[in-house]
């Protein structure tokens, strides 16, 4: 009996808070203050890559229970399938990709980054589960060919899982061209969102968002 009693206190108090900070979004908003806002981006304000995800259909979309993260179920909080275009107009400058995904409806003052990705090779247009699988985790080298930075949690990706009663979250997949290959040391450092935002000044050649949302509620 006690035991039960408190596994039902920790989801009335996620709900409780969930409620309580909910009504701050009205208050302050975290649209402006996504990755692609970012000082790297004043050049190219406007996206230019189409991102598109072939199981979870256009953005928006939704995400099901089997993209988000369950502590009980392992098979859960699978990692969507992107691909994106290259524009005609940067074909041939393309030298690396970057992918930051962000949770947009946090309760904090900033995003939440849920995956940050990069040296991603110029001819690579597509990412799938089994690339973000670790074959060097000192160096932080995925078997998809580059390398994960710094998120929210210090793991390599963190599915979604939205406080109770919070509301919808959005959650910001983006892509990035980059001009010149970033930094072996940067790629191998496990770096922050931050540092990624500060080498990619003047980098940029453009970039493409695909937003996915869920909401979980408990009433």
């Amino acid at each position: 009996m006690m035991t039960s009693s408190i596994h039902l206190m920790a989801p009335r108090l996620e709900k409780t808070i969930g409620c309580l900070l909910k009504r701050a979004r009205n208050i302050s908003s975290l649209d402006d203050r996504p990755f692609h806002h970012g000082p790297a981006f004043v050049v190219h304000p406007d996206p230019t890559i189409t991102i598109v995800s072939s199981d979870c259909g256009p953005s928006p979309a939704e995400l099901h229970a089997e993209y988000l993260r369950n502590d009980l179920f392992k098979e859960c909080g699978r990692m969507p399938c992107l691909s994106w275009n290259c524009p005609a107009s940067i074909k041939d400058e393309v030298r690396e990709w970057l992918l930051i995904i962000e949770d947009l409806d946090a309760p904090w003052c900033r995003p939440i980054v849920h995956g940050l990705y990069a040296g991603i090779p110029a001819a690579k247009l597509s990412v799938e589960p089994e690339d973000f699988v670790v074959v060097d985790d000192e160096k932080c080298r995925l078997d998809g060919g580059f390398h994960f930075g710094r998120n929210s949690r210090k793991k390599v990706y963190t599915a979604p899982k939205p406080m109770l009663n919070h509301g919808l979250h959005r959650y910001s997949f983006q892509v990035v061209a980059l001009s010149r290959q970033l930094d072996v040391t940067l790629l191998e450092s496990r770096a922050t969102r931050k540092a990624y935002s500060k080498a990619i000044q003047g980098l940029v050649l453009g970039w493409g968002v695909w937003t996915a949302s869920c909401e979980r509620r408990w009433e």
